[in-house]
């Protein structure tokens, strides 16, 4: 399983042509987890198949907050590939099943995101936020 996020409809020309599955995007990039994204494209492809037989619109299975949840975490990790079972070793230690389920599962309280970040080790996170989803305005460099 690919550890990035992965969505060719984003670039797609082919308009004729709408990836599913991995390939569209319905994958945790952090987990691998995709059985329940996958359900939600296939009903929502179902219902727009019964409005419309020759109609079918491509639409991010992955919630941009998980999202950037998970590019959050996959930069941890490719700074420091060690401290990846420390990561899961304290995430499955100090939040509680449902919590961990809700997350996974996209459905998750205000709550359940406070008790998921705060079981990780802030450091790691904080540098890694502020490298990946804080945008650095370009610097100049002709003298205009």
């Amino acid at each position: 399983l690919p550890m990035y996020c992965v969505d060719e409809n984003i670039n797609n020309k082919n308009k004729h042509l709408i990836y599913a599955g991995i390939a569209g995007g319905a994958m945790r990039a952090s987990t691998g987890y995709s059985f329940l994204a996958c359900q939600r494209w296939a009903k929502q492809c179902a219902s727009e198949l019964k409005l419309s037989p020759s109609t079918l619109s491509s639409f991010r299975p992955i919630g941009s907050v998980y999202q950037k949840m998970d590019r959050l975490m996959l930069a941890v990790l490719r700074h420091d590939m060690a401290i990846g079972v420390t990561l899961f070793v304290q995430m499955f230690k100090k939040v509680k099943p449902a919590r961990f389920a809700r997350f996974m599962t996209e459905q998750a309280t205000i709550f359940d995101f406070i008790c998921v970040i705060w079981a990780m080790p802030m450091l790691p996170f904080l540098r890694a936020f502020f490298r990946v989803l804080i945008p650095r305005k370009k610097l100049s460099t002709s003298s205009e």
